[in-house]
């Protein structure tokens, strides 16, 4: 038996549904307890980043409810998960100096706003400090998105009785997710809610980061071409030195960019096995399929760690 223990939920939003996970926490690895989802009806979510996602509040609140009841739940605080569409992640060096957390969001506000065409004033932003270097700058891990999008999400999931304690991307859950796989220096390759992301990792920093959005309409191909930019991209961060170990969460393994990954790297991409962070509990019943769509659940219960 366990003292000590913590449950927490985590629910994600993605296009085809919702997804709830609640994870206990131990002196043991995490394990999940409850799994659920609920289904989506088609239209209810728009992919957009200024303006709000959810076209049809009611539907959306029903669905939220429902993943949420079915975990059985002890609290009504959650981690929200919101998908990569409503905002924009990116690694951002800047070279202005700054002392507190305000002048860091302010000058990033201005910078990332600006780039992205929204007004700063109508931006919603955290980050985190990845590395201070020698001359001054710095290296942040940037999360930003419209006010207007966060706080339907917020408005939302309070309608649906639910009180978001933190609310993050997709791909941000995932990488705290398998922060503690990514501890040589290499590539981890995502495909999740038809968001690919990519980080590089040296140093067990990040130092490459990049996400984009595949349409459905020729997808193989785009992918490989944003594999392979971003491929180039890093090689040339690492003045053409070995990348080091790819690693995937692919939908499933058939894909054809597993081609393109096995060709690119000299050493065998690995998959990231969702069981060597979070295991399952003997008595939740959950197949392989939905425990992988769940991803982003959990690395929203799991906070980081």
């Amino acid at each position: 038996m366990e003292f000590f223990t913590k449950k927490t939920i985590g629910v994600e939003i993605s296009h085809d549904g919702i997804a709830g996970a609640t994870i206990v926490r131990g002196t043991g690895n995490p394990t999940l307890i409850q799994a659920s989802r609920a289904a989506l009806p088609q239209g209810v979510l728009q992919r957009s980043m200024k303006a709000p996602q959810v076209l049809q509040p009611e539907a959306f609140v029903q669905a939220l409810r429902e993943a949420w009841l079915a975990l059985q739940p002890h609290t009504n605080q959650i981690a929200l998960s919101l998908p990569d569409s409503a905002g924009y992640v990116s690694l951002v060096s800047l070279d202005e100096p700054w002392k507190t957390h305000d002048e860091a969001v302010e000058v990033l506000g201005w910078k990332t706003a600006k780039k992205l065409c929204i007004d700063p004033a109508s931006v919603h932003l955290d980050f985190q400090l990845i590395e201070r270097r020698h001359d001054g700058s710095t290296l942040l891990l940037a999360a930003l998105t419209h006010q207007s999008v966060i706080t339907q999400y917020e408005e939302l999931a309070q309608a649906a009785g639910l009180q978001p304690v933190r609310i993050n991307f997709h791909s941000l859950n995932l990488f705290n997710l398998f922060d503690t796989v990514l501890t040589e220096p290499g590539l981890a390759v995502l495909l999740y809610d038809s968001v690919l992301s990519i980080l590089a990792v040296r140093y067990g920093k990040p130092f490459f980061l990049r996400t984009k959005q595949i349409p459905s309409d020729n997808a193989s191909a785009r992918l490989e071409r944003e594999l392979g930019s971003s491929l180039t991209a890093v090689q040339k961060l690492r003045l053409n030195e070995d990348i080091g170990i790819c690693y995937y969460l692919l939908p499933h393994e058939e894909l054809p960019i597993m081609d393109f990954l096995v060709a690119s790297f000299d050493t065998p991409p690995r998959t990231i096995q969702l069981e060597s962070v979070v295991q399952r509990g003997s008595e939740l019943t959950i197949s392989a399929k939905p425990f992988r769509q769940s991803a982003a659940a959990l690395g929203a219960a799991l906070g980081g760690h």
